[in-house]
């Protein structure tokens, strides 16, 4: 049976568009799979519980407005969508670690230390996360600059700006920090029978701290398992890094294999510092 011309054609384009739809389906597939590979956090985010929150194509999210409830709202979308900038542009380069800041409202401060990660030899291989204290649209944009690595940014859930009349936030019925165990029992304030070694009470602000810090631990540790045995780096907005800190951490790992933590600085003033921070130039 002899087919016409124009069939023929007809069946190989068909043929040829079957073949390229498969090819660009299991290319699809592929990179799935590896980034399921890297990051263990793929569930389907269900946005429409999110009606509060704006975000743009870059991820960028604004609350619609500073209520507890709407901040509350952004924390978990947040930390459930674990949204990675630059990890198209980055993908060829393996994550070997992982350095976590924990931030708070000092903008300027936290502007130096992202200045210093720049200079920072291999610094294409970290993934750099973000941990917010609270809401503040400051450090938010001064995150949103960062292009010279992978970066995601997680909001502390139990943050005083979230509860603001409210555990773990300020209560009402919180002993105020000052007053004596006597008079504590005599207002059955929250907590009065136990006092800190310095006999005040709890203050939120700075309970805050602690509790964010051991939070960001957990969380980070668990979101990030797939990751695999790597190095974790922990810091504050207020630190500043030395351009060889990666190549350091690795003269560690060669030397001190058996070590699980490494103390790369303490925040003590030197003596010959001490009372002369005026002097001190960069």
């Amino acid at each position: 049976m002899i087919f016409p011309r124009k069939f023929i054609r007809f069946f190989i384009t068909c043929l040829l568009l079957f073949f390229l739809i498969y090819a660009f389906g299991t290319f699809t597939k592929v990179i799935v799979l590896e980034d399921k590979k890297s990051f263990s956090q793929f569930t389907k985010i269900n946005y429409t519980r999110y009606q509060n929150i704006t975000f743009n194509a870059a991820f960028v999210y604004r609350p619609k407005s500073l209520s507890p409830k709407h901040l509350r709202e952004l924390a978990h979308l947040m930390n459930d969508e674990l949204h990675i900038r630059g990890r198209r542009q980055f993908s060829h380069i393996p994550i070997n670690y992982v350095i976590v800041v924990m931030v708070h409202k000092r903008a300027n401060y936290l502007h130096l230390l992202l200045e210093s990660f720049k200079k920072v030899f291999k610094i294409q291989e970290a993934l750099i996360i973000i941990s917010h204290s609270s809401y503040n649209e400051a450090m938010f944009k001064v995150v949103e600059a960062i292009n010279f690595c992978r970066v995601v940014q997680i909001l502390f859930p139990f943050s005083n700006q979230f509860f603001p009349e409210d555990f773990p936030g300020q209560s009402p019925n919180d002993c105020p920090r000052d007053i004596r165990q006597s008079e504590a029992k005599a207002i059955h304030c929250i907590n009065a029978d136990y006092p800190d070694t310095y006999k005040h009470y709890r203050e939120a602000f700075i309970v805050q701290i602690k509790h964010h810090w051991f939070w960001k631990l957990n969380f980070v540790f668990k979101s990030f398992e797939s990751l695999g045995d790597i190095d974790y780096i922990f810091l504050e907005e207020d630190n500043y890094v030395a351009p060889d800190t990666l190549l350091l951490i690795d003269g560690f790992n060669k030397f001190h294999s058996n070590a699980d933590i490494s103390i790369l600085g303490n925040t003590q003033i030197p003596e010959y510092v001490n009372g002369k921070s005026n002097e001190v130039t960069f």
